[in-house]
This record gives structure tokens, C-alpha cells and sequence, in this order.
């Protein structure tokens, strides 16, 4: 049964040279791309440990912070240590310059008019 459905394909030298080439080619690419994996992995390792100590340390300022409030004397009457500054503007906006050009152009309008 095993000779029955053997096929035999024949090649010219050419053209088995560059298959060979062409399965070495595929063989590179597949060992670079495996080797990027290994390094892309190993970044990954080395940045989930970051993040573990990142998380650590904020866990330590956050008990340092509710340690500080609880030590921290309580205001009785926050609105009188908030400072609030008001700010007065006299308001010089766009409708201050058109009212002006528009007098400028009444004005010009008028001479014109005069002249005629």
C-alpha cells in the first residue's frame, strides 16, 4: 500500500536551489520571530515587576496619608480657613471695539456722503 500512492515530482537544479534557499529564508524569518517572542516576554516580565513595586509603593503612601489624617487635627470650620479670592474685571470685550469701528464707519460714511 505504501508504493501504491508514492508520487515522484522531478525538479531541474535551478529550481531546487531556490527552494532550498527559499526553506532557509522561511527558517530565518522563524527563528528572528521567535527570538523577538523571547525578548518581548522577557520586557514583559521585567514590566509586570515594575508595575508590582509602582503598586507597593503607592499601598505605602496611601497608609502614610490615612496615618497622617488620622493624626492630623480636624477643622471644626473649614469655610473660615478657605481663602476666597474674588476677582473684578471691567469687561473690555469685542462688542467695546465693534461699537467703536462702527462709529469709525458712520463716521467715514458720513464724510462720503458730505462730499457728494
Amino acid at each position: 500500500m505504501p508504493n501504491e500512492n508514492i508520487i515522484h515530482v522531478k525538479f531541474e537544479k535551478k529550481e531546487g536551489l531556490i527552494s532550498k534557499e527559499n526553506l532557509l529564508n522561511l527558517e530565518l524569518q522563524f527563528l528572528n520571530t521567535l527570538k523577538l517572542i523571547k525578548e518581548y516576554h522577557g520586557l514583559r516580565k521585567i514590566e509586570l515587576k515594575k508595575r508590582i513595586e509602582i503598586n507597593k509603593i503607592i499601598k505605602k503612601i496611601n497608609a502614610n496619608l490615612n496615618k497622617l489624617n488620622r493624626i492630623m487635627p480636624k477643622l471644626k470650620n473649614k469655610k473660615s480657613h478657605e481663602t476666597s479670592i474674588t476677582y473684578s474685571f471691567t469687561q473690555k470685550t469685542k462688542e467695546d471695539g465693534l461699537e467703536y469701528q462702527l462709529e469709525e464707519i458712520q463716521k467715514r460714511l458720513k464724510a462720503i456722503q458730505a462730499r457728494f
